[in-house]
C-alpha cells in the first residue's frame, strides 16, 4: 500500500511514479493507492494512475485507488473521464476486503462449469 498526501502535479510526481513502480516490481496480488490525503492533482497525476493500472494488469496486480471521498480527487478522475478505467474506492478498509479480479473470475468460470 502506498499513501500520497500533498499536492501532485509534474514538478512533484516523479517520487511517486518511482515508488508505484518500485512496488509493482515486487510480487503482490493487490496494490492499493491511498489519496485521500491528496490536496491538488493535475492531469499529470490521472496520467500516472493510468500508468500505473496499466503496468499492475501487464503483471497481474490489482491496482486499486482509494479516493477517501476526497472532492479534490472524484472532481480529477470525474473531469479527466479516468474513474471507469481506473478501479476505485470510497475507503481503505474496502479497497482491502475486495475480493480480487482474478479471484471474481475464478469463482465465475467455476460456477458457470458446474452449470453445464
Amino acid at each position: 500500500m502506498l499513501a500520497l498526501t500533498g499536492e501532485f502535479d509534474q514538478a512533484t510526481l516523479g517520487r511517486p511514479a518511482l515508488a508505484l513502480t518500485e512496488l509493482l516490481g515486487e510480487a503482490a496480488d493487490v496494490l492499493v493507492l491511498d489519496l485521500t490525503d491528496v490536496t491538488f492533482g493535475s492531469a499529470g497525476m490521472v496520467t500516472m494512475l493510468l500508468a500505473a493500472r496499466a503496468h499492475a494488469t501487464e503483471r497481474g496486480t490489482d491496482f486499486r485507488v482509494v479516493t477517501g471521498r476526497n472532492r479534490i480527487v472524484e472532481r480529477l478522475l470525474d473531469l479527466t473521464a479516468s474513474r471507469p478505467a481506473l478501479d476505485t474506492y470510497p475507503d481503505l478498509a474496502t479497497a482491502l476486503d475486495a475480493m480480487s479480479s482474478a479471484r471474481f473470475v475464478e469463482l465465475a468460470e467455476r460456477m458457470w462449469t458446474s452449470a453445464a
